[in-house]
């Protein structure tokens, strides 16, 4: 793997012509390799540029990939699927996962961490289909997931104590406004 300092000066920028006729070749080369391994439900399924400029995607059938070399090629391997991608402030990439809560990676796809259960009124709530994040102020990542909005505190504790506590809120997206005001979309209640 490259080292950090090395792929900082290596940072690329795409303009939209480029990065859309990059993003189509990743995904058929994405595509064509799972497919070769029959797996039909392991198609490019998420898309993230990292802060140094490499692109990424994520399938459904748990491969990571990166062009970081200047070719695609899968970093990172687990035995679910990626159901998002997310960069934070300090350049970590968290990925939420079908069943197994999210992981947050380093600069070199190393695990730091992994969330899978929080924590609410002293029960235990499963972290799963992790869809969106957003980072406020003081570094908490927030997680809307299936079962609701996961908070992830900088000090590593998870948490669901909020009003789209798990149960009856599935979040669908979340957004930080320019007033840092955070936004949070639900499948069924608004």
């Amino acid at each position: 793997l490259v080292p950090r300092k090395e792929r900082e000066s290596t940072n690329r920028t795409y303009d939209n012509e480029d990065w859309s006729e990059r993003i189509e070749q990743l995904i058929g080369l994405v595509n064509e390799e799972d497919l070769l391994d029959e797996h039909l439900h392991n198609v490019g399924k998420y898309l993230q540029q990292s802060p140094c400029g490499e692109l990424l995607v994520a399938t459904a059938g748990g491969r990571l990939y990166s062009d970081r070399d200047g070719r695609l090629k899968v970093v990172f391997e687990t035995g679910d699927a990626f159901s998002s991608l997310y960069h934070d402030s300090s350049g970590n990439l968290w990925a939420g996962l079908m069943n197994n809560g999210v992981i947050r990676l380093d600069g070199d796809f190393h695990i730091l961490s992994q969330y899978t259960h929080a924590l609410q009124d002293g029960s235990r709530h499963l972290l799963r289909d992790a869809r969106t994040f957003c980072e406020d102020e003081s570094g908490n990542i927030y997680v809307g997931a299936i079962d609701g909005l996961f908070e992830i505190s900088a000090d590593g504790c998870c948490t669901t104590e909020n009003e789209y506590s798990p149960r009856g809120h599935s979040i669908c997206s979340l957004f930080k406004d320019r007033d840092r005001n955070i936004w949070v979309g639900t499948f069924y209640n608004g």
